[in-house]
């Protein structure tokens, strides 16, 4: 049912019916148990997150690369699931057999497909310090990104992204570009500097820092392998709009100070440690606090037209020749 008109209920029963021709093995309790989580799940993500993960948001991976060969002849390809898909699954029962000796894990076939491609994934990057870092372990991971910038996030498809060699590293930034001078044709061989004088491009640097965040699920031990598949889009894409949630609200509201006054999103309090906004500095810090003559103040008083008119002179950076107010780069 990849039809993003559909209901929750067409959808849940869609799902409950899939369930029913895969998983024979279960009881009937074990099959009511997946059933319930289901429509648990289907309630607490919302109609529109459940069609678009469901209908048209979900796309398989149809490359045709030598990783989405690996699933030609098996299972998943006749479903539909992408390498990816099958790694998300595969990482999913390994963690919970980790935590509950009592629940199995992926299936044997399971195992074997994905350290065979990871096998692979590790000999094609050569060796630590030669590449091997430049890949995601699982090829999920950066597919659950590019959906949170594209799809969930207003801020993060405007950030460019990279890997990292390493938890922190240094990465060199354009600052200001030189302006274009108008000149008259030279008919000579050489241009020298007293002919069209010399421009200087500005560069600087900024240190990049890893941070970890962790989404938590919790599943019912009767999500055995067969009946997880059809819920493997829609937890994907509900983990791409937790972190395109994530990135939106870092880049606003982060905020490092850790103490039990002056945080802007918790001035009169300690944040608990577990907090967002404490991975780092956002847009909002960088005005209230690194740069108090980057802001004007009207509490208390009315908001005027001139007041707003204001605001974009306030708006530009002449070290990195940014203009927020009136970018002349979109990616200002």
């Amino acid at each position: 049912m990849a039809n993003e008109n559909a209901t929750v209920e067409e959808i849940a029963a869609d799902l409950a019916a899939k369930l029913d021709a895969v998983t024979g093995e279960l009881s009937e309790a074990q099959r009511a148990e997946v059933d319930a989580s289901i429509r648990t799940a289907l309630a607490e993500a919302g109609p529109d997150l459940v069609r678009q993960a469901y209908g048209n948001g979900y796309r398989p991976d149809n490359s045709g690369g030598p990783e989405s060969r690996a699933l030609e002849g098996t299972i998943f390809a006749r479903l539909g699931m992408s390498l990816a898909d099958v790694e998300f699954m595969h990482d999913i029962q390994d963690a919970a057999a980790a935590t509950d000796h009592r629940q199995k894990g992926p299936s044997e076939k399971t195992r074997n497909l994905v350290a065979d491609v990871r096998k692979q994934r590790a000999m094609d990057t050569a060796e630590a310090g030669f590449g091997a870092e430049l890949v995601a372990d699982a090829s999920y991971v950066p597919v659950i990104w590019d959906g949170a910038r594209e799809k969930f996030s207003r801020i993060g498809s405007l950030i460019q992204s990279r890997t990292m060699s390493g938890p922190v590293e240094k990465q060199p930034v354009l600052a200001a570009i030189p302006d274009m001078i108008l000149v008259s044709e030279t008919t000579t061989d050489i241009q020298s500097a007293t002919e069209f004088g010399t421009q200087k491009v500005g560069s600087n640097e900024v240190t990049l820092t890893a941070k970890t965040f962790v989404a938590h699920y919790n599943f019912s031990g009767a999500l055995v392998e067969d009946s997880i598949v059809p819920l493997i889009p829609l937890l994907r894409t509900a983990m791409s709009a937790s972190q395109g949630k994530l990135m939106d609200k870092l880049a606003i509201n982060g905020d490092t100070t850790n103490a039990s006054t002056g945080n802007i999103n918790l001035d009169d309090a300690d944040p608990a440690d577990t907090l967002y906004y404490l991975a780092a500095d956002g847009a909002l810090h960088a005005a209230i606090v690194d740069n108090t003559g980057n802001t004007t103040n009207h509490s208390g008083a009315a908001l005027t037209y001139e007041a707003l008119t204001a605001l974009p002179g306030l708006m530009l950076d002449r070290a990195y020749d940014m203009h927020w107010g009136r970018p002349d780069n979109p990616n200002d």
